[in-house]
């Protein structure tokens, strides 16, 4: 059985400011499949989870290798960015013609809370304002382990009546606080211990530790259209037998300006109440000091010339052609501070980004597309990024469909590498090299508009890695680093039984400065259809996720960054199975989870960690609720 379509309930429709930038006004229907809904731990909304804290908020490290898409300047600490509302122009803009209202609930023991809400209507046909708001708070099955935050993105899109100019606009706020324990101190003391809780007389941080994030981007982006106007004929005749024009003419767009501002505001604290029996042996500022601090600062502009994939006139011609290839060009400018103790540090960017490719790429993800990054001046003067993707059927087998990537990318080290400056680390490393990524992608899949199988490959070659050893301090590995990659990625039903599968193997031959699982896998096997005379879409399912046993990294909270483990004293994690049961449903215009997570805790030994130090959660029931409510 397939999903609902909201089509059935209302008719708000979506698009975002990469589509308009790219002159792709289509506009598209909400999702409503049941889909991973019972995850309300984003660690696990990618195919394998992360390697985080042993409980929902915490800092995440992925288990699979992804490369670095940051262009320009980074500050880093990119820990808590699943935990974030980040801006992106794939963030979605409605245009609803009826206010849509929903609210989504979750609870479960050890009080986890969780609450989101999203809210948009149109206050006129070409004028949309919408908020987003998320609050997710848990105290944790362990000692000194809580996490709270709070996100909220406010958004507008305004359009003139011929749609020759966009107004799109945004203020995000996040805001996350998070008590740190340190980690358990002896790994056979705490697999000793029984029961569901299993509070360890082991040595924690002893005093109050917290981590607390703030951010807030305000952006707003404005298009301006160029074309032509045309009046059509229309049904009615004067008296000669001509059509009479019609009296409102018709914009026919066919290239278009933008101009983008922003600014960026973020700082990181990491406070300790006091720092007797702490393991902290440096003091590299007032010992009396009891926090250290971060900020950052970013104002950008971003100047745009973009011949999209509109739809243009021929020379005496009425009927509009659709363009078969689409050119990009931005010039970005932004300026930065840094600042740390009363000090920082300042740098104006410059940089120039481009795009090619044809129609197809920017509807369907299908045909050509070219983009290319450089860096100008700044911090991240002589970077590049040049990404090259085609992807369609294969003309003879015409059931199959095949892609390609190749991309070159040079970029500087992100700030927190480079300087850092708290109360128990120091370092500036300054003869840091740049960081190069040269990588291929190829994948086979079946052709259509879903997707079912897909099997991929990918080469990437990683020189001048930048890791944090043992020691707390970044290193630099001047060499190449290899990685080998294959996923296969299956979605089979058979009437009511589905079976979702992701199969990744990882050749790294370097594991030892980038410790990853070779094998990884989730499975998800779930029955779905109608109940009670199509009054209810329910799903019953359950979930694996397992890895091959490897020495992960090991969270470091003072420096807020994941680092290598002492090779003479290493903690294994993974294989493990890590198991849900759920069942979700959906009555219309609500929606509901109701899930044992964890199953198979105390089943299969004591090697359930999130990561190293960290035990997972024990076995727990969560329950979720979204309420869709349309005037």
């Amino acid at each position: 059985m397939h999903a609902q379509s909201d089509q059935e309930f209302y008719s708000t429709l979506r698009t975002s400011e990469w589509e308009l930038l790219h002159g792709a006004d289509s506009l598209h229907y909400l999702d409503s499949g049941l889909s991973d809904f019972h995850f309300y731990n984003v660690a696990f909304r990618n195919n394998f989870g992360m390697m985080d804290l042993g409980i929902s908020g915490s800092p995440m490290f992925p288990i699979k290798y992804q490369t670095n898409n940051v262009q320009g300047f980074d500050l880093g600490w990119h820990y808590l960015d699943a935990n974030r509302f980040l801006y992106s122009e794939h963030s979605p803009l409605y245009r609803a013609k009826k206010p849509i209202t929903s609210l989504f609930y979750i609870q479960g023991p050890n009080e986890l809370l969780g609450i989101q809400a999203l809210h948009s209507q149109n206050i006129k046909p070409n004028w949309n304002v919408g908020v987003e708001f998320r609050r997710l708070k848990e105290d944790g099955f362990y000692l000194k382990q809580k996490t709270g935050q709070y996100n909220t993105r406010l958004y507008t899109w305004y359009h003139s009546k011929d749609y020759r100019y966009h107004l799109i606009a945004s203020i995000t706020w996040n805001r996350i606080s998070n008590q740190e324990n340190g980690g358990i101190y002896n790994k056979k003391s705490f697999d000793t211990l029984k029961g569901p809780g299993r509070n360890p007389i082991v040595k924690y941080y002893t005093n109050d530790v917290w981590n607390t994030l703030k951010s807030t981007t305000y952006s707003a982006t404005q298009i301006y259209r160029l074309g032509q106007k045309r009046y059509y004929p229309t049904e009615a005749m004067d008296t000669l037998g001509r059509a009479i024009l019609d009296t409102i003419p018709t914009f026919i767009q066919r290239r278009q300006l933008s101009l983008k501002t922003s600014l960026q505001t973020y700082s990181n604290m990491f406070d300790v109440d006091g720092f007797t029996d702490m393991p902290f042996t440096n003091f590299l500022k007032d010992s009396a000091q009891t926090f250290d601090s971060t900020w950052y600062r970013n104002a950008g502009v971003s100047l745009g010339f973009e011949s999209g994939a509109f739809r243009h006139l021929k020379k005496d011609s009425l009927n509009p052609k659709p363009q078969v290839f689409f050119y990009n060009a931005f010039l970005d400018i932004n300026l930065i501070k840094v600042g740390w103790a009363g000090d920082y540090a300042a740098y104006t960017n410059i940089g120039v980004r481009a795009s090619f490719g044809n129609r197809l790429w920017v509807e369907q993800h299908r045909g050509l597309s070219i983009s290319a990054y450089y860096g100008v001046s700044g911090y991240n003067a002589g970077d590049y990024d040049f990404r090259a993707q085609v992807k369609n059927d294969i003309k003879y087998i015409k059931w199959l469909s095949a892609g390609a990537e190749f991309r070159f990318k040079a970029y500087e080290p992100d700030f927190t590498s480079y300087y850092y400056f708290g109360n128990h680390h120091f370092w500036f490393n300054k003869n840091f090299n740049k960081q190069g990524i040269n990588s291929f992608s190829a994948h086979i899949a079946n052709a259509g508009k879903k997707e079912w199988i897909r099997l991929s490959y990918t080469e990437t070659q990683h020189y001048n890695y930048i890791y944090v050893n043992s020691s707390e301090s970044p290193q630099q590995y001047t060499g190449m680093i290899n990685v080998h990659q294959v996923e296969l990625d299956f979605h089979g039903h058979v009437r009511w039984l589905n079976l979702e599968s992701t199969i990744l193997y990882q050749d790294i031959d370097k594991s030892t400065l980038l410790p990853l699982p070779r094998w990884s896998m989730k499975h998800s096997l779930y029955a779905q259809g109608w109940l009670f005379k199509k009054n209810l879409f329910a799903k019953f399912g359950v979930d694996l996720f397992w890895s091959e046993k490897f020495n992960g990294l090991n969270y470091v909270p003072a420096i807020r960054a994941f680092k290598l483990q002492d090779a003479s004293n290493p903690f294994s994690i993974g294989n493990y199975p890590y198991m849900n049961v759920y069942f979700t449903g959906r009555i219309r215009t609500v929606t509901f989870f109701m899930m044992f997570q964890h199953v198979t805790s105390g089943l299969f030994g004591h090697n359930d960690y999130a990561s190293p130090y960290y035990p997972m959660q024990p076995r727990a029931f969560r329950l979720g609720i979204k309420w869709n409510m349309y005037e």
